[in-house]
């Protein structure tokens, strides 16, 4: 089935929105079906030529953090199967002015660990540097 789709359209990018909900069986345990799920998107992004976009909420108490780090178990199962990890960081005094920082904590391209401070346009839904 999946197959057909692809044959008869052509996608440019593929977005998985939180796909740690994804369940593979009740045998796999957590850690494990993540690696294959991402491991399995990464494989359909390359053989059909086209990006891919997941989304994930990594941490849920990261606003705790000065940035968000790819040390738990989790993360660095997301980690190792990405090209790219970007995360948007920001305490309570940022989110009450509209501001944050996004960082980019991996990029398998190029310089990573690099932090960027942008503002929030609420009206607009976008980020401005």
């Amino acid at each position: 089935m999946c197959a057909s789709i692809w044959e008869k359209f052509k996608f440019d990018v593929l977005i998985i929105d939180y796909p740690q909900l994804l369940n593979l069986d009740e045998e796999t345990s957590h850690l494990e079906s993540i690696k294959k799920i991402y491991t399995s998107l990464q494989d359909m992004a390359q053989k059909y030529n086209c990006a891919l976009i997941a989304p994930a909420q990594t941490f849920k108490m990261a606003q705790d953090k000065p940035l968000h780090d790819l040390t738990s178990t989790q993360c660095q199962s997301i980690s190792y199967t990405s090209s790219v990890v970007i995360s948007l960081n920001m305490t309570d005094e940022e989110r009450a002015s509209g501001h944050m920082r996004l960082h980019l904590a991996k990029n398998r391209g190029g310089i990573g660990d690099k932090t960027y401070p942008v503002f929030i346009d609420f009206e607009h839904c976008r980020l401005v540097p």
